[in-house]
Protein backbone atom coordinates (compact mmCIF):
# COMPACT_ATOMS: atom_id res chain seq x y z
CA UNK A 1 0.00 0.00 0.00
CA UNK A 2 1.53 3.38 -0.89
CA UNK A 3 2.10 5.45 1.87
CA UNK A 4 2.80 9.36 2.08
CA UNK A 5 6.29 8.70 1.78
CA UNK A 6 5.59 7.25 -1.39
CA UNK A 7 3.73 10.28 -2.14
CA UNK A 8 6.82 12.80 -1.83
CA UNK A 9 8.79 10.06 -4.45
CA UNK A 10 6.38 10.82 -6.88
CA UNK A 11 6.46 14.47 -6.17
CA UNK A 12 10.42 14.13 -7.02
CA UNK A 13 11.63 14.19 -3.21
CA UNK A 14 13.63 10.97 -1.60
CA UNK A 15 12.73 10.90 2.34
CA UNK A 16 15.66 9.84 4.27
CA UNK A 17 15.64 8.78 8.00
CA UNK A 18 17.76 11.11 9.75
CA UNK A 19 19.49 8.60 12.14
CA UNK A 20 18.85 5.14 12.91
CA UNK A 21 19.53 3.02 16.11
CA UNK A 22 22.27 0.93 15.49
CA UNK A 23 20.43 -2.95 16.57
CA UNK A 24 18.11 -1.18 13.31
CA UNK A 25 20.68 -2.55 11.16
CA UNK A 26 20.34 -5.90 12.35
CA UNK A 27 17.13 -6.44 13.53
CA UNK A 28 15.15 -4.89 10.04
CA UNK A 29 14.42 -1.24 11.27
CA UNK A 30 15.51 -0.08 8.55
CA UNK A 31 14.26 -2.72 5.79
CA UNK A 32 10.87 -1.57 7.40
CA UNK A 33 11.14 1.99 6.99
CA UNK A 34 12.23 1.22 3.12
CA UNK A 35 9.29 -0.61 3.27
CA UNK A 36 6.97 2.24 3.76
CA UNK A 37 8.67 4.64 1.61
CA UNK A 38 12.41 5.69 3.24
CA UNK A 39 14.65 5.51 0.92
CA UNK A 40 18.30 7.12 2.46
CA UNK A 41 20.09 7.36 5.70
CA UNK A 42 22.40 9.64 7.15
CA UNK A 43 23.71 10.62 10.89
CA UNK A 44 26.12 13.18 12.06
CA UNK A 45 28.54 12.39 15.40
CA UNK A 46 25.34 13.02 18.35
CA UNK A 47 22.94 10.68 16.76
CA UNK A 48 25.53 7.93 16.30
CA UNK A 49 26.35 8.49 19.77
CA UNK A 50 23.45 8.16 21.06
CA UNK A 51 22.76 5.46 19.06
CA UNK A 52 25.27 3.80 20.25
CA UNK A 53 24.83 4.43 24.42
CA UNK A 54 21.05 2.83 23.52
CA UNK A 55 22.36 -0.07 22.02
CA UNK A 56 24.30 -2.99 24.30
CA UNK A 57 25.23 -5.17 21.51
CA UNK A 58 27.13 -2.35 19.44
CA UNK A 59 29.02 -1.69 22.84
CA UNK A 60 29.62 -5.21 23.06
CA UNK A 61 30.92 -5.06 19.13
CA UNK A 62 32.97 -1.60 19.85
CA UNK A 63 34.33 -3.02 23.23
CA UNK A 64 36.12 -6.27 21.09
CA UNK A 65 37.29 -3.53 18.42
CA UNK A 66 38.80 -1.33 21.27
CA UNK A 67 40.89 -4.59 22.20
CA UNK A 68 42.35 -4.86 18.63
CA UNK A 69 42.63 -1.46 17.86
CA UNK A 70 43.09 0.07 21.12
CA UNK A 71 42.47 3.77 19.53
CA UNK A 72 38.87 5.00 20.42
CA UNK A 73 38.44 6.80 17.00
CA UNK A 74 39.97 3.83 15.11
CA UNK A 75 38.02 1.53 16.96
CA UNK A 76 34.76 4.34 16.35
CA UNK A 77 35.36 4.22 12.40
CA UNK A 78 35.31 0.57 11.96
CA UNK A 79 31.98 0.59 13.77
CA UNK A 80 30.96 2.95 11.91
CA UNK A 81 32.45 2.19 8.39
CA UNK A 82 31.06 -1.01 8.61
CA UNK A 83 27.47 0.19 9.53
CA UNK A 84 27.39 2.11 6.52
CA UNK A 85 28.40 -0.45 4.48
CA UNK A 86 25.32 -2.39 5.89
CA UNK A 87 23.10 0.53 5.30
CA UNK A 88 23.63 0.66 2.02
CA UNK A 89 23.60 -3.20 1.03
CA UNK A 90 20.09 -2.59 3.32
CA UNK A 91 18.95 0.22 0.99
CA UNK A 92 20.25 -1.92 -2.09
CA UNK A 93 17.57 -4.59 -1.68
CA UNK A 94 14.72 -2.77 -0.17
CA UNK A 95 14.32 0.51 -2.21
CA UNK A 96 12.05 -0.20 -5.17
CA UNK A 97 13.24 1.34 -8.47
CA UNK A 98 15.79 3.62 -7.18
CA UNK A 99 15.95 6.90 -8.59
CA UNK A 100 19.01 9.27 -8.21
CA UNK A 101 18.67 10.10 -5.07
CA UNK A 102 17.87 6.95 -3.53
CA UNK A 103 19.70 4.65 -1.60
CA UNK A 104 22.51 7.10 -0.47
CA UNK A 105 24.28 7.01 3.11
CA UNK A 106 26.57 9.40 4.51
CA UNK A 107 28.75 9.69 7.35
CA UNK A 108 30.47 12.55 8.85
CA UNK A 109 34.01 13.32 8.96
CA UNK A 110 35.72 14.25 12.06
CA UNK A 111 34.23 17.67 12.88
CA UNK A 112 37.21 18.76 15.30
CA UNK A 113 39.01 19.10 11.75
CA UNK A 114 35.77 21.61 10.32
CA UNK A 115 38.54 24.17 10.09
CA UNK A 116 41.24 22.30 8.83
CA UNK A 117 41.19 21.31 5.29
CA UNK A 118 44.40 19.19 5.34
CA UNK A 119 42.94 17.02 7.78
CA UNK A 120 39.43 17.13 6.47
CA UNK A 121 40.25 16.30 2.86
CA UNK A 122 42.33 13.63 4.05
CA UNK A 123 39.93 11.89 6.45
CA UNK A 124 36.74 11.65 3.74
CA UNK A 125 39.08 10.04 1.37
CA UNK A 126 39.83 7.50 3.44
CA UNK A 127 35.90 6.75 4.06
CA UNK A 128 35.65 7.25 0.44
CA UNK A 129 37.74 4.36 -0.27
CA UNK A 130 36.90 2.44 2.65
CA UNK A 131 33.02 2.05 1.92
CA UNK A 132 33.75 2.31 -1.46
CA UNK A 133 29.73 2.33 -2.45
CA UNK A 134 28.65 4.99 -5.54
CA UNK A 135 25.81 5.77 -3.14
CA UNK A 136 28.37 6.49 -0.21
CA UNK A 137 28.84 10.52 0.63
CA UNK A 138 31.49 12.07 3.13
CA UNK A 139 29.72 14.61 5.09
CA UNK A 140 31.75 17.72 5.43
CA UNK A 141 30.73 21.18 7.24
CA UNK A 142 30.42 24.18 5.29
CA UNK A 143 32.70 26.23 6.95
CA UNK A 144 35.00 28.60 4.88
CA UNK A 145 37.33 26.05 5.30
CA UNK A 146 35.12 23.36 4.30
CA UNK A 147 34.60 24.98 1.16
CA UNK A 148 37.86 24.61 0.23
CA UNK A 149 38.26 20.90 1.08
CA UNK A 150 34.89 19.98 -0.51
CA UNK A 151 36.17 21.07 -4.33
CA UNK A 152 39.78 19.19 -2.99
CA UNK A 153 37.35 16.06 -2.24
CA UNK A 154 35.73 16.43 -5.35
CA UNK A 155 38.66 16.65 -7.02
CA UNK A 156 39.34 13.42 -5.64
CA UNK A 157 36.28 12.10 -6.47
CA UNK A 158 34.87 11.99 -3.33
CA UNK A 159 31.05 12.30 -3.26
CA UNK A 160 29.99 15.17 -0.63
CA UNK A 161 27.20 15.97 1.22
CA UNK A 162 28.22 19.72 2.88
CA UNK A 163 25.94 20.00 6.10
CA UNK A 164 25.30 22.21 8.59
CA UNK A 165 24.30 25.19 5.76
CA UNK A 166 22.26 27.84 7.29
CA UNK A 167 22.56 30.96 4.91
CA UNK A 168 22.20 31.23 1.57
CA UNK A 169 25.19 32.91 0.53
CA UNK A 170 27.45 29.92 2.52
CA UNK A 171 24.81 27.41 0.08
CA UNK A 172 25.99 29.30 -2.93
CA UNK A 173 29.52 29.07 -2.65
CA UNK A 174 29.30 25.23 -1.52
CA UNK A 175 27.75 25.03 -5.06
CA UNK A 176 30.20 26.90 -6.78
CA UNK A 177 32.89 24.70 -4.86
CA UNK A 178 31.27 21.51 -5.93
CA UNK A 179 31.49 23.04 -9.39
CA UNK A 180 34.94 23.51 -9.04
CA UNK A 181 35.84 19.91 -7.77
CA UNK A 182 33.79 18.48 -10.92
CA UNK A 183 35.92 20.65 -13.44
CA UNK A 184 39.03 19.90 -11.47
CA UNK A 185 38.29 16.19 -11.73
CA UNK A 186 37.42 16.55 -15.30
CA UNK A 187 40.09 18.23 -16.32
CA UNK A 188 42.97 15.55 -14.64
CA UNK A 189 40.70 12.37 -16.69
CA UNK A 190 38.57 11.79 -14.15
CA UNK A 191 35.58 10.36 -14.65
CA UNK A 192 32.53 12.31 -14.10
CA UNK A 193 30.13 9.23 -14.12
CA UNK A 194 28.18 8.91 -10.46
CA UNK A 195 29.40 11.96 -9.34
CA UNK A 196 26.96 13.62 -6.90
CA UNK A 197 26.65 15.60 -3.98
CA UNK A 198 23.89 16.85 -1.49
CA UNK A 199 23.96 20.26 0.04
CA UNK A 200 22.59 20.17 3.70
CA UNK A 201 20.61 22.89 4.37
CA UNK A 202 18.72 23.35 7.97
CA UNK A 203 15.64 24.45 9.01
CA UNK A 204 13.59 24.50 12.14
CA UNK A 205 16.65 25.82 14.06
CA UNK A 206 16.69 28.48 11.75
CA UNK A 207 13.34 29.54 12.89
CA UNK A 208 13.82 28.93 16.85
CA UNK A 209 16.82 31.29 16.07
CA UNK A 210 15.03 33.83 14.21
CA UNK A 211 12.31 33.74 16.58
CA UNK A 212 14.32 34.50 19.45
CA UNK A 213 15.60 37.20 17.58
CA UNK A 214 12.92 39.18 16.34
CA UNK A 215 11.37 38.94 19.32
CA UNK A 216 14.24 40.33 21.41
CA UNK A 217 14.03 43.54 18.61
CA UNK A 218 10.33 44.15 19.04
CA UNK A 219 9.71 43.51 15.01
CA UNK A 220 6.33 42.06 13.25
CA UNK A 221 4.91 39.08 14.87
CA UNK A 222 3.78 38.26 11.25
CA UNK A 223 7.17 37.38 10.43
CA UNK A 224 7.29 34.29 13.72
CA UNK A 225 7.44 31.01 12.36
CA UNK A 226 8.52 32.13 8.83
CA UNK A 227 11.99 32.72 8.50
CA UNK A 228 13.01 28.94 8.08
CA UNK A 229 11.05 28.13 5.30
CA UNK A 230 11.05 30.95 3.65
CA UNK A 231 15.39 30.80 3.85
CA UNK A 232 15.11 27.29 2.02
CA UNK A 233 12.92 28.23 -0.49
CA UNK A 234 15.42 30.82 -1.68
CA UNK A 235 18.14 28.39 -1.61
CA UNK A 236 16.11 25.93 -3.87
CA UNK A 237 16.21 28.72 -6.14
CA UNK A 238 19.99 29.30 -5.61
CA UNK A 239 19.90 25.20 -6.87
CA UNK A 240 18.21 25.98 -9.59
CA UNK A 241 20.04 29.03 -10.86
CA UNK A 242 23.52 27.38 -10.30
CA UNK A 243 23.26 24.05 -12.09
CA UNK A 244 22.25 24.91 -15.65
CA UNK A 245 23.41 26.78 -18.53
CA UNK A 246 26.09 25.40 -20.93
CA UNK A 247 28.84 25.13 -18.08
CA UNK A 248 26.89 22.92 -16.24
CA UNK A 249 25.43 20.71 -19.10
CA UNK A 250 28.85 19.90 -19.72
CA UNK A 251 29.13 18.83 -17.00
CA UNK A 252 26.07 17.00 -16.57
CA UNK A 253 26.76 15.04 -20.06
CA UNK A 254 29.76 13.64 -18.45
CA UNK A 255 27.82 11.90 -15.75
CA UNK A 256 28.03 14.71 -12.94
CA UNK A 257 24.44 14.66 -11.00
CA UNK A 258 23.99 18.70 -9.27
CA UNK A 259 23.90 19.26 -5.96
CA UNK A 260 20.79 18.61 -4.83
CA UNK A 261 19.40 20.35 -1.88
CA UNK A 262 18.53 18.18 1.23
CA UNK A 263 16.48 19.49 4.27
CA UNK A 264 18.11 18.75 7.43
CA UNK A 265 16.68 19.61 10.85
CA UNK A 266 12.92 19.01 10.03
CA UNK A 267 12.00 18.07 13.63
CA UNK A 268 9.66 20.46 14.96
CA UNK A 269 11.17 22.36 17.48
CA UNK A 270 8.38 24.58 19.08
CA UNK A 271 5.21 22.83 20.20
CA UNK A 272 3.23 25.68 18.69
CA UNK A 273 4.28 24.09 15.02
CA UNK A 274 2.64 21.86 13.34
CA UNK A 275 4.46 18.32 13.49
CA UNK A 276 5.57 18.50 10.15
CA UNK A 277 5.43 21.66 9.19
CA UNK A 278 8.94 21.62 7.75
CA UNK A 279 8.52 18.41 5.42
CA UNK A 280 5.02 20.03 3.98
CA UNK A 281 6.41 23.22 3.27
CA UNK A 282 9.32 22.03 1.26
CA UNK A 283 7.97 19.33 -1.19
CA UNK A 284 9.19 19.54 -4.68
CA UNK A 285 11.55 18.17 -7.20
CA UNK A 286 15.25 17.41 -7.45
CA UNK A 287 15.29 17.22 -3.44
CA UNK A 288 15.76 15.50 -0.14
CA UNK A 289 14.44 15.67 3.25
CA UNK A 290 15.59 13.84 5.98
CA UNK A 291 13.38 12.77 9.34
CA UNK A 292 14.26 11.65 12.31
CA UNK A 293 11.81 8.45 13.51
CA UNK A 294 9.22 10.63 15.09
CA UNK A 295 8.47 13.42 12.20
CA UNK A 296 8.52 10.21 9.89
CA UNK A 297 6.06 8.56 12.26
CA UNK A 298 3.53 11.72 12.54
CA UNK A 299 4.08 12.48 8.39
CA UNK A 300 3.04 9.06 7.97
CA UNK A 301 0.13 9.19 10.21
CA UNK A 302 -1.29 12.44 8.75
CA UNK A 303 1.22 14.34 6.51
CA UNK A 304 -0.46 16.40 3.51
CA UNK A 305 1.88 16.16 0.14
CA UNK A 306 1.70 18.89 -2.43
CA UNK A 307 3.98 20.71 -4.00
CA UNK A 308 4.89 23.45 -2.08
CA UNK A 309 8.41 24.38 -2.96
CA UNK A 310 7.74 26.64 -5.55
CA UNK A 311 5.38 28.37 -3.93
CA UNK A 312 5.74 31.85 -2.73
CA UNK A 313 9.41 32.46 -3.67
CA UNK A 314 9.10 36.31 -3.65
CA UNK A 315 7.55 36.52 -0.73
CA UNK A 316 10.36 34.30 0.35
CA UNK A 317 12.63 37.66 -0.20
CA UNK A 318 9.92 39.70 1.32
CA UNK A 319 10.75 37.56 4.62
CA UNK A 320 14.02 37.38 4.84
CA UNK A 321 14.08 41.27 4.43
CA UNK A 322 11.48 41.82 6.72
CA UNK A 323 13.88 40.11 9.33
CA UNK A 324 16.63 42.53 8.40
CA UNK A 325 14.81 45.54 8.62
CA UNK A 326 13.66 44.52 12.11
CA UNK A 327 17.25 44.83 12.73
CA UNK A 328 17.66 41.19 12.73
CA UNK A 329 21.60 40.50 11.37
CA UNK A 330 20.96 37.86 9.03
CA UNK A 331 24.41 37.25 8.61
CA UNK A 332 25.35 37.32 12.29
CA UNK A 333 22.16 34.86 12.94
CA UNK A 334 23.59 32.24 10.39
CA UNK A 335 27.02 32.35 11.18
CA UNK A 336 26.11 31.90 14.73
CA UNK A 337 23.92 28.57 14.12
CA UNK A 338 27.12 27.44 11.89
CA UNK A 339 29.28 27.65 15.03
CA UNK A 340 26.97 26.09 17.47
CA UNK A 341 26.28 23.43 15.10
CA UNK A 342 29.84 22.10 14.99
CA UNK A 343 30.59 22.87 18.36
CA UNK A 344 27.86 20.74 19.51
CA UNK A 345 29.07 18.04 16.93
CA UNK A 346 32.55 18.52 18.38
CA UNK A 347 31.03 18.29 22.08
CA UNK A 348 29.70 14.80 21.20
CA UNK A 349 32.31 13.51 19.17
CA UNK A 350 34.75 14.36 21.53
CA UNK A 351 32.27 12.75 24.56
CA UNK A 352 31.42 9.73 22.37
CA UNK A 353 35.91 9.57 22.12
CA UNK A 354 35.92 9.83 25.82
CA UNK A 355 33.35 7.07 27.15
CA UNK A 356 35.14 4.91 24.41
CA UNK A 357 38.18 4.87 26.12
CA UNK A 358 36.53 4.37 29.71
CA UNK A 359 35.22 1.46 28.04
CA UNK A 360 38.49 0.40 26.52
CA UNK A 361 39.81 0.56 30.09
CA UNK A 362 37.44 -1.14 32.03
CA UNK A 363 37.75 -3.69 29.12
CA UNK A 364 41.87 -4.03 29.79
CA UNK A 365 40.92 -4.11 33.72
CA UNK A 366 38.56 -7.09 33.49
CA UNK A 367 41.39 -8.69 31.26
CA UNK A 368 43.99 -8.00 34.05
CA UNK A 369 42.08 -9.36 37.24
Amino acid sequence: MKTALDDLAAHGQSPWVDGIGLDDLRDGGLADLAEQGIRGLTTNPTLFREALNADEESRSRLAELLREKDDPKQAYLALAEADARHALAILDEFVPDPGPRDGWVSLEVDPRSAYDVRATVEEAYRLHRAVDHPRFLVKIPGTVQGLVAIEEATALGVRVNVTLLFSVYRHRQAAEAYLRGLRRLRDNGGDLTGMASVASFFVSRVDTAGDEALRAVGGDSALIGRLAVANAKVAYWTYKEVFCGTDWDELAAAGAAPQWCLWASTSTKDPSYHDTKYVESLIGPDTVTTMPRKTIEAFLDHGRVAATLDEGVDEADLVIDGFRAAGVDYDALTGHLEQAGIRDFCASFSEMLTEMTALRDEGLTRGDS
